[in-house]
Parts: structure tokens; sequence; C-alpha cells
């Protein structure tokens, strides 16, 4: 209990990571917002350490698109976590903007913010104490903060990508204690990938590529947490599979299988975190599943494609 309230009432963290992070692009950074320059829903789950009561669960809801009148795309996020079997609860909803600028003739730079809310709360009604002369006094069991994400994303053709993001901008107070030491750490992102097309797999030239391997770094800092992921994937239409190696600095940490497959506009993704870390295998991993759908371009958004450039991050 007293290292419970101990890490909600001090220096706190969002550590929830995605191991697909581009199935969720405007969780990873609100610069991706209207990317694909195209409507797009996308919804993800993810489980960590299942065989630790559920230890940490997450789910997220997106839908964004890319509008040529406003030269950017809008968007919206909305996350929840739940906590040690759900005693604890963090949720978030956010509006997005990024703006987008062409740099050159075959590059463009994204510029994106997000501005909502963010809440923490306790089932404090589920605890049960042996000794009721004991229980703690809290002063809310729910907490509600403005916040606020920027990011940036510059693409090359569609080739080569970079981008960063800074997350609760605000450091939004959560702890359940009438005062300010709880604030929610800034989290730090850098992402960087890029595509290899196999062209020989093509058979006409003007038809999409059907090998496309996907080398990609991201890296994560939150307070004294931080960790970096390094990996490929490898589409071979209409099926990608990928592979990643996560290093949390101080140990090992994990390494991420990914299957998947998109079709038709629609996207599907499962991948497993096999944990390596002094913790072994016993936590149960983690399992995580990317649903997405992303609609066919208006003939407006068709005439602009050659104007904008879509920014070349890969889907899953």
């Amino acid at each position: 209990m007293l290292n419970l309230f101990s890490v909600t009432t001090s220096m706190a963290q969002d550590a929830v990571v995605y191991s697909q992070f581009y199935a969720n692009p405007l969780y990873l950074n609100p610069s991706l917002t209207g990317s694909t320059m195209s409507k797009r829903l996308s919804a993800n789950y993810r489980n960590q350490w299942p065989s630790l009561n559920n230890a940490f669960t997450s789910y997220s809801m997106s839908y964004d698109q890319y509008i040529d009148g406003i030269s950017g795309g809008i968007g919206v996020l909305v996350s929840t976590t739940r906590d040690v079997g759900g005693l604890l609860s963090s949720t978030s909803a956010h509006l997005m903007y990024a703006y987008r600028s062409r740099t050159s003739q075959n590059s463009s730079i994204n510029f994106g913010l997000g501005a909502g809310i963010y809440q923490r709360s306790i089932d404090w009604g589920s605890l049960v104490f042996e000794n009721p002369e004991n229980e703690i006094q809290l002063d809310y069991t729910s907490r509600i903060a403005p916040d606020f994400n920027f990011g940036t994303v510059w693409g090359y053709k569609d080739v080569f990508y970079a981008g960063f993001a800074l997350h609760q901008l605000t450091q939004p107070v959560v702890s359940f204690y009438d005062n300010d030491v709880g604030k929610l750490r800034v989290k730090y992102t850098l992402h960087m990938g890029g595509n290899i097309f196999f062209d020989q797999f093509r058979e006409y030239k003007d038809e999409p590529p059907k090998v496309i391997l996907s080398p990609a770094l991201v890296y994560f800092r939150q307070d004294i947490s931080q960790q970096i992921n390094a990996g490929m994937n490898l589409t071979i239409y209409p099926f990608v599979f990928g592979m990643w190696y996560r290093n949390a600095f101080k140990n090992p940490d994990a390494i991420i299988a990914l299957i998947g497959f998109y079709l038709r506009g629609f996207q599907f993704g499962y991948s497993y975190d096999a944990t390596i870390s002094k913790f072994s295998n016993a936590t149960g991993g983690a399992h995580e599943i990317s649903l997405g759908y992303r609609f066919a371009p208006s003939k407006l958004s068709r005439r602009s494609v050659d104007k904008q450039k879509e920014i070349p991050c890969p889907k899953f």
C-alpha cells in the first residue's frame, strides 16, 4: 500500500508504451495527424504482464483526416489505462491538429499540437484494510487537469522520416492529495526510420511495391525511465512480419514479434512482447492487438497528394 501511494503522489510517469507504435500514430506523435492524406480509424488494446493479475491494460481509439482547406490534419484521441487490476485508472482525451508544409519538391514537414484533459482516479471502495484505524485518508479519488502535446515529423520522398514529440507539456497534477507534488513528467519521444523497396517483385512499374523492408528506431524518456526500441517490419503484401528489440538501458527488456495484414483499407496486427529482463517471462510478457481502417481518398485529396506528399511511416 505504501508503495502504491508513493508512486501516485511523487514523480508520476505515464508508463504505457505501445509496441505497435505506428498502428497508434496520434498517441506516438500528434504531428502524424492526417499524415495518410485520407480519413483513418485506429483502435488499440494492450495487456501487459497478464500473469500478474493483468497489471496494466490499455485501450485507445483515434480518428484523423487530412483537410486541404487548412493545409493539415485534424483528429481526436481517447486513451485509457487500468493498473493493478483496475484499482488505478488513467484516461486522456485530446483534439489534434497538424500543419503540413512542403520543404522541397521531395520532402515535407508536419507540426502537430494536441490539447485536452488527463484524468487519474482510484477505486477506493474496493480496498479492504485489516485495521480500519490505519485507513489512509485521501483528499481526492479523482483528479482532472489540462494536458498539451506537441510534435513534429519530417519525411523525404517515401523512403525516410524522422520525428520528435513532447507529451504532458503542462505536467498535469495527478496526486490524490491537495498538493502539486504528484506531477506527470514530460515524456520525450524520438522516432526515425525508412523504407527499402524491392522493385523486382513488381509486375508493373506504376503499381504499389509488394515487398518492403522498414527498419526503424523509437526512443522514449520520462523522468528517470527511458527505453529504446530498434527493429524492422517486412511487408510481403498483404502480410507484415516484424521483429523488435527493446532495451531499458539498465538491462535488456523484451523481444517483440509482430504479425499483421492490411487489405482494402482494413488493417489488423498482433504482437507479443517476450520479456528477457530479470523479471523473466513469468510476468506473461505483453499481448497487443491493433485494428484500423483507412478510407479511400476523396477526389480533392487525390489532387493534393502530388502537392503535399504523405509522411512515409510504416503501418505498425
